[in-house]
């Protein structure tokens, strides 16, 4: 038997397929992985358009929390202070006198009194600082 010449190849064994030469790879899968990289790109910037805005929204909200939370601590003790200040006012009456001769500007018999204007001192080294 003999075989025709023209479709005979002495290194091809029978019935075997040829493997196409790989030069790299082709564009359609360089496409595809630009898109690939494009698509992931746009979803992250998607979110953090979407998110960035609630997260400083977040911390403003923190912020005015701790300045109300400090308000709150300072009222605290104001109203304490006042308190303690009503319930001597009520039950101690030498507090009672002292606080009343003071506001009224009386001394008893005897008494010396020594006044320091607060606001004079404070503003004396400002002055000096100039």
């Amino acid at each position: 038997m003999m075989r025709d010449t023209e479709f005979y190849d002495p290194d091809r064994e029978p019935f075997q397929e040829e493997e196409p030469e790989i030069v790299g790879p082709d564009i359609w899968q360089r496409l595809s992985k630009v898109m690939v990289a494009l698509i992931f790109l746009c979803t992250v910037a998607a979110a953090l358009r979407v998110f960035v805005p609630e997260i400083e929204r977040r911390n403003q909200l923190e912020r005015q929390e701790q300045r109300f939370e400090k308000l709150r601590v300072e009222k605290t003790m104001h109203v304490a202070q006042l308190q303690k200040e009503y319930d001597l006012l009520k039950n101690d009456r030498e507090y009672l006198e002292i606080i009343a001769r003071d506001r009224l500007d009386l001394m008893r018999d005897g008494e010396t009194i020594i006044r320091l204007d607060r606001s004079l001192d404070d503003k004396a080294p400002a002055a000096k600082g100039k």
